[in-house]
């Protein structure tokens, strides 16, 4: 996926400060009105989501295995969150 930036990975390889990958503290200060949990994700655990959820404001999970991490090109992905939102007060664009 790098390889034609040889030049970008080894920019990146030198950088030895980082800012912090993750505030634990932000998702308390997030409106967030729905999230989906996906238990055999491959790029972020259960766990890590569960809790991230439970942090923010009036979060509504929706946990499933029905569709993986990256099948947004799906209409059912965005059926179930966007009939959350609704529920909840929000909008959505196009209804």
């Amino acid at each position: 996926m790098l390889r034609p930036f040889p030049a970008t990975v080894e920019l990146l390889a030198e950088r030895t400060e980082w800012p912090p990958p993750y505030d634990p503290d932000r998702p308390a200060t997030d409106e967030v009105p729905s999230a989906a949990v996906r238990f055999d994700d491959m790029y972020v655990g259960a766990g890590l989501r569960l809790d991230t959820a439970a942090r923010a404001c009036d979060t509504r999970v929706r946990v499933t295995n029905e569709d993986r991490h990256d099948g947004v090109g799906d209409e059912r992905v965005f059926a179930r969150p966007s009939e959350l939102v609704r529920d909840t007060g929000g909008g959505i664009t196009g209804e």
